[in-house]
């Protein structure tokens, strides 16, 4: 009942906060802090109590090799939608996801070959988003949070339930499906337009930086490492990476 409980509660609750935080210092700072592992974290966590350290370890590595995936998805989103409303701009973002997620399982790069591309995709491609998406502000009043709750509690729970009879590396890859990309997108982009999704989608890909840490420390201590320790180690590689990239995006370019 507990795990339960944490599986339909703790990410909705961090998809709320997220949201506030937007609402606060703006799309740049809440697509940042939604970069961070809070989906992701939580689904291997999960994982590695159900189904073992192994399986969450081979699950961390399918997350990792799948963060480019992510990084096409927002990129997708962000341009399609500069000329589109957000049905077509999600269908169009869903489709590279598939193709680049498809890619990846057929692929399947080990632990080195797999961070080395996500810290370039995550340092790299944040250029290659709409010019003037810097200048997009938020209207007053915020949309609401139901939908991009109930979302995050439905993709957490499937993820686990699904992992008896997936493999580990496809339970990873659909532990970073982009469901907080997609709800927050969506209603950001019918609320405050596509200038502002642009933005919290780029600050998305800028923050997935702690996603590639948290998953590859993840992927190499579980094997040999208890739970606890790995995880607690993990978390705070990302928050250091996270706070690093902070530091590089406020550089002068």
């Amino acid at each position: 009942m507990t795990v339960l409980l944490l599986k339909l509660g703790l990410v909705p609750l961090l998809i709320a906060a997220v949201t506030a935080a937007g609402r606060r210092w703006g799309a740049g700072m809440a697509g940042f802090l939604a970069g961070l592992p809070i989906i992701v974290g939580p689904i291997l966590a999960l994982l590695a109590s159900e189904q073992g350290a192994a399986y969450a370890a081979h699950a961390a590595l399918g997350a990792l090799a799948a963060v480019p995936a992510s990084i096409g998805f927002a990129l997708a989103y962000a341009w399609a939608a500069q000329r589109a409303g957000w049905v077509l701009s999600e269908l169009f973002a869903l489709l590279a996801w598939a193709i680049a997620g498809t890619l990846v399982l057929a692929w399947q790069p080990e632990l080195p070959l797999a961070t080395l591309l996500g810290l370039a995709c995550a340092l790299a491609l944040p250029r290659c988003f709409p010019a003037d998406s810097g200048s997009a502000r938020a209207s007053a009043h915020p949309p609401p949070l139901a939908g991009r709750m109930l979302a995050g509690a439905v993709l957490t729970l499937a993820v686990t339930l699904s992992a008896a009879v997936l493999d580990a590396r496809i339970s990873g890859l659909l532990s970073l499906f982009p469901v907080m990309m997609s709800v927050m997108a969506i209603a950001t982009q019918r609320h405050d337009g596509a200038a502002f999704a642009a933005r919290l989608l780029q600050g998305m890909v800028r923050g997935m930086i702690s996603v590639v840490a948290f998953c590859a420390l993840l992927a190499a201590l579980l094997p040999t490492m208890a739970a606890v320790p790995a995880f607690t180690l993990a978390t705070a590689c990302a928050l250091v990476a996270h706070g690093l990239r902070a530091g590089l995006a406020r550089r002068p370019a």
